[in-house]
């Protein structure tokens, strides 16, 4: 197992082992300055919007992972054509989780079912990857989608949820047993349970608050409602009483006066 280098502002250290050095030297930093010169303009002009967490930050992540999603199931079955950093959508698709795992609380749209289907398939392609000899891309996946501020719903509608915890009962885990790298996805995988469950149910506690928020601000509404009825109600009556008044005095009868 070979260690992570030092990322200092990641939460989550990444495994960079057998990565092609111009994605490692992208894992370290997402300083654009310090970005090599392979990196394609399109993608590295993408990431830099993202970063700068403009209005349409999450629009073009998602817009990103999308481009970069994962083919239909009978090109990426064999492992020859399984995920593969080293090429253009590999590369990219490596820095897409580079950003999502540093930056999950900023951008919840990672989160969201639409976002956890495409990672579904990135974790599949891994596990292809794995079984060609390299534990880097699955290890890579399951780090970065760690901290994701996900819900029950998104977790259950992607199958994301599904697919992590089938990584226990698959060859990965299941094969050698007392391979460092296999005892590593095994922690992972537990990680993510524990964390996606703490963060789904802190997202149904704070949607429960604000339906109670919104619940007394009803309930203070109606009082102010029914004053103002009271009012008007006054305003009508005194008006109606008024008019009355007027229409007696301008009928009554007046008498003479003797001269």
């Amino acid at each position: 197992l070979i260690s992570p280098p030092s990322l200092p502002s990641s939460r989550f250290p990444l495994m960079t082992d057998a990565l092609p050095a111009s994605v490692s030297s992208l894992l370290s930093s997402l300083d654009p300055q310090l970005r090599p010169s392979s990196v394609p303009a399109a993608l590295s002009s993408a990431i830099d919007e993202i970063v700068n967490f403009g209005p349409s930050s999450s629009s073009k992540l998602l817009q990103l992972m999308k481009s970069n999603a994962t083919p239909s199931p009978a090109v990426y079955t064999a492992h020859a054509n399984a995920i593969n950093v080293s090429s253009g959508r590999g590369g990219a698709v490596a820095l897409i989780l580079v950003v999502i795992n540093r930056y999950a609380e900023d951008l919840p749209v990672a989160g969201t079912a639409e976002s956890l289907e495409i990672i579904r398939g990135w974790l599949k392609e891994s596990t292809f990857t794995h079984g060609s000899g390299g534990y880097s891309i699955l290890i890579h996946v399951l780090r970065s989608i760690i901290p994701l501020m996900v819900t029950e719903e998104s977790i259950m509608s992607s199958g994301a949820g599904k697919a992590v915890h089938s990584l226990l009962k698959h060859d990965v885990c299941k094969g050698n047993p007392s391979d460092p790298n296999s005892v590593l996805v095994k922690s992972l995988v537990k990680e993510i349970k524990s964390k996606w469950m703490e963060t789904s149910k802190a997202a149904v506690a704070a949607e429960e608050e604000r339906a109670k928020k919104l619940k007394m601000k009803k309930r203070a509404s109606p009082s102010s409602s029914n004053s103002n009825s009271a009012n008007d109600k006054t305003t009508k009556s005194t008006t109606k009483l008024l008019k009355s008044q007027s229409s007696q005095s301008t009928s009554r009868p007046v008498k003479s006066r003797g001269v």
